[in-house]
Parts: C-alpha cells; sequence; structure tokens
C-alpha cells in the first residue's frame, strides 16, 4: 500500500517542482534584467512594479513551503519502504528503488530551495538598485534647491540699489539682513 501512495505521489512532486523551478527562472529573468530608468517618474514606476513582483515571490513561498513538506513526506515514505524491505527480503529490489528516489528528491528539493533563494537574492539586489537611483533623483532636486538658493541669494547681495527714502533704504537694510542670517 506504501509503495502504491509513493509512486503515485512522487511523479506529482516531481511535475510540481519541475513546475516551481520554471516559474522562478522565469522571475530570475526577469530580476536579471537591466533596465535603466529615463527619469524619475520610470524610477517609481519601476520600483512600484519591482514591489509586486517581489510580493508575488514572497507569496510563493508558500508553494515552496508544500513542496518541501511534500519532499520530506515522500523521503518519510522512503525511509519506511526502506525499513520495511529490511525486515521483507522479498522486497529487497524495492529498498533500492526507494533509497534512489529518495536521494533524487533531496537532490530536487535542495535545487529547488537554492532557486528560490537566488531569486530572493535577485530581488533584493534590484531593490537596492532602484532605491540608488531614486536617492540620486532626490540628491538632483536638492542640488536644484540649493542652485536657486544660491541665485536668489546672488540677486540680494549684489544688488546695487541705494534707496529713494529712509523707508526704502530700511527694508534693503531689512533684505541684506535676513540674506546675512540665512548665510
Amino acid at each position: 500500500m506504501i509503495l502504491l501512495v509513493q509512486t503515485c505521489l512522487s511523479p506529482q512532486y516531481y511535475y510540481d517542482a519541475s513546475e516551481a523551478e520554471a516559474w522562478m527562472s522565469e522571475q530570475e529573468l526577469y530580476m536579471m534584467r537591466e533596465e535603466r530608468a529615463k527619469d524619475e517618474i520610470g524610477a517609481q514606476n519601476m520600483m512600484k512594479k519591482h514591489t509586486a513582483l517581489e510580493n508575488v515571490v514572497e507569496d510563493y513561498a508558500g508553494v515552496v513551503r508544500q513542496l518541501g513538506e511534500c519532499s520530506r513526506a515522500l523521503i518519510n515514505q522512503c525511509d519506511q519502504i526502506m525499513r520495511q524491505s529490511q525486515v521483507d527480503k522479498l522486497y529487497a529490489g524495492l529498498k533500492n528503488l526507494a533509497q534512489g528516489r529518495r536521494s533524487q528528491i533531496a537532490i530536487r528539493q535542495s535545487q529547488v530551495d537554492k532557486l528560490y533563494a537566488g531569486l530572493k537574492d535577485l530581488a533584493q539586489e534590484r531593490r537596492s538598485k532602484l532605491e540608488e537611483v531614486l536617492k540620486l533623483y532626490m540628491l538632483c532636486h536638492e542640488i536644484e534647491d540649493l542652485f536657486q538658493w544660491i541665485v536668489e541669494g546672488e540677486v540680494v547681495a549684489c544688488s546695487h540699489e541705494l534707496g529713494q527714502d529712509f523707508e526704502h533704504v530700511t527694508l534693503l537694510k531689512e533684505r541684506f539682513q535676513e540674506f546675512a542670517l540665512e548665510t
């Protein structure tokens, strides 16, 4: 009975593991694309798309976890078969089959786990790059603001206006004092 269950579940596990590997490979290709944003809005849109993809990858952890549980269950079944085959010499061939499948399943699950870990690393790497691009755009904005402030300050500092009357002279003096405090 155990052999029958294991024989039925093992091909399904391999199919599901292959599907998972194919999906993760496809996501890896997307993560490795070297797109460059042409402007800040493009970078923000890329970050939104990347965040959505990261969420999909995070949600896929359930599939990987289920595959891991299935592989452990299959390995346990293989272990049961190996123990059962030790008791009954008639099932000596079954023991070899179970050991082979056990190793194959363990290796396959290890591959799935490594592929998923690589995908997560790529997602984090891409997030870091996009965050750097956004920081660069923010720095550009700050530089533009500073440049504008300098230009405005130059106008006040370089003014040759002497004033037309006492009030006008007082106003010009206050403007210059404010400028002096800001700098």
